[in-house]
């Protein structure tokens, strides 16, 4: 679906992500696509997803001194997650956050848990 707005046309996406659990700990986390709630300079949406997802990315670096990001390009990131107690307590307050944006804006983001696959 094409949508148009006054100043931008934009294809109707959203931000799917994707969070791979084995037992009760996350070990992988994906965000794909961009959340098109608005133009990019104005998109709340996107900007609140980027935030927490930077947060993330930044605290594990910095805990781990170790390189989690598989992938990193734009609208798209992929990582892998430690299984120690604190990443993961990183990765779920991350989470929690993720999905009050998607409550608030269900047209933008989703939010896919997969779990016990490996």
């Amino acid at each position: 679906t094409i949508h148009k707005s006054k100043n931008f046309v934009y294809y109707k996406i959203m931000t799917k992500i994707e969070i791979v659990f084995e037992n009760d700990d996350i070990v992988k986390f994906s965000a794909k696509g961009h959340s098109n709630y608005a133009s990019l300079v104005e998109d709340i949406v996107c900007a609140g997803i980027s935030t927490l997802i930077q947060t993330a990315v930044l605290a594990l670096r910095k805990m781990y001194n170790q390189d989690i990001v598989e992938t990193l390009k734009e609208g798209n990131v992929e990582l892998r997650i430690p299984k120690q107690k604190e990443a993961q307590v990183i990765l779920q307050a991350i989470i929690i956050g993720l999905r009050d944006i998607e409550s608030e804006y269900p047209k933008n983001i989703r939010i896919k848990e997969i779990r016990d696959v490996y």
